[in-house]
């Protein structure tokens, strides 16, 4: 039978009960939701590049053969490009003391950028004619165009 209100519970195994210090569990909520909204923005990251995956893919009209070798390789490219912008956009994030430095660091990471399209172009021309590795570059900017005229219109809905 359980103890009524006015009774005593009884100890379990690991002593009396310990007091909980409010801020040590608040801490622990802090970092659990950061782990959380992190895992939701790899999720939405995710999901993001699915659809911009399947709005190139449907541009494009490949062969099935043809689409076989493209997906992985356009995979690679898109990593290697997000994470040469997300370099640039550290480094105008954090600027440094030395600005000339600074200048020359993203001089350098935009000539990888065009570096990285470049050899991609060759290898995505091994897979489909030049007009639709032309097509893929446009279908980016199409895509990347709709998502933002979508987030004004979303912006513009939403009540203050």
């Amino acid at each position: 039978m359980y103890p009524s209100l006015g009774q005593a519970r009884p100890r379990f195994e690991g002593g009396p009960r310990q007091q909980r210090n409010p801020r040590v569990q608040q801490q622990r909520f802090n970092n659990n939701n950061s782990a959380a909204k992190r895992v939701l923005k790899a999720e939405k990251i995710q999901r993001a590049q699915e659809i911009k995956e399947a709005y190139i893919k449907a541009k494009l009209n490949l062969t099935p053969e043809q689409n076989e070798k493209f997906m992985p390789l356009y995979r690679q490219y898109a990593t290697e490009i997000a994470q040469t912008q997300a370099q640039i956009h550290q480094l105008q994030l954090n600027p440094q003391a030395n600005s000339a430095d600074q200048i020359q660091q993203e001089e350098d990471l935009d000539m990888k950028l065009s570096m990285i399209r470049r050899r991609y172009n060759q290898e995505f021309l091994k897979i489909m004619p030049p007009e639709k590795v032309l097509q893929i570059h446009r279908s980016e900017a199409e895509f990347r165009d709709e998502v933002v005229q979508q987030l004004k219109e979303k912006r513009n809905d939403s009540p203050n």
